[in-house]
């Protein structure tokens, strides 16, 4: 039977046992296992997830291809409804479409985008902000601020729009303000202007 510790000095025999637990050589992992004894060389899961890794390495479930309106340049990205569609910084948008099946865009798993010019160079940038953890700020920079406002407003991602108009507060000012106010012009953002009017009407 097992016994109990009666002092500091003794060492109970429950005590021994699970000593001996501890030490006991249980092997170590074998990624062969999971393979079913396969090649070493074979692709391994990605240690996270991304838009920008190789589609079939990170189990990427749909595609979407985005046109620019003037330089009918096409560019395709790899994502994964998981994340695009109802992960922490979801897109509404899409989140909606992959909520039906009745769109021929279900049938293929992919969608088709035409966007400006300075929308589609800014829309990696809202994938990358939409993998990200929530304590990151999204990457952007003058020529691109309204931009990524547009598409947060057109795709639904509201905590994209808080972060772009958190940028804009700190960046916008007299030396930049004309960029600002070409940008707002060209995506109808009657927020925008009317902060561009303001500040060049205090510099002249």
């Amino acid at each position: 039977m097992d016994w109990e510790i009666s002092n500091t000095r003794g060492f109970s025999k429950t005590t021994e046992h699970n000593t001996m637990e501890r030490t006991i050589d249980l092997g170590s992992y074998d990624g062969d296992v999971a393979n079913n004894g396969g090649d070493k060389g074979e692709k391994s899961p990605p240690k996270e997830l991304t838009w920008n890794r190789d589609p079939i390495a990170s189990l990427s479930d749909w595609t979407i291809v985005v046109t620019s309106n003037e330089s009918k340049k096409t560019k395709t990205y790899h994502v994964h409804k998981c994340v695009v569609g109802a992960g922490p910084r979801s897109s509404q948008y899409f989140f909606k479409l992959f909520s039906t099946s009745q769109m021929e865009e279900c049938q293929t798993c992919t969608s088709k985008l035409d966007l400006e010019e300075n929308a589609a160079v800014a829309f990696p940038r809202m994938l990358d902000f939409m993998y990200a953890s929530k304590e990151v700020e999204v990457q952007v920079k003058t020529e691109t601020a309204v931009a990524l406002r547009h598409l947060a407003n057109y795709f639904g991602v509201p905590t994209l729009f808080e972060s772009v108009k958190k940028f804009i507060r700190q960046d916008i000012d007299r030396f930049n303000v004309h960029i600002y106010l070409k940008e707002a012009q060209q995506y109808h953002d009657q927020s925008i202007i009317k902060a561009t009017m303001a500040i060049a009407g205090k510099s002249w």
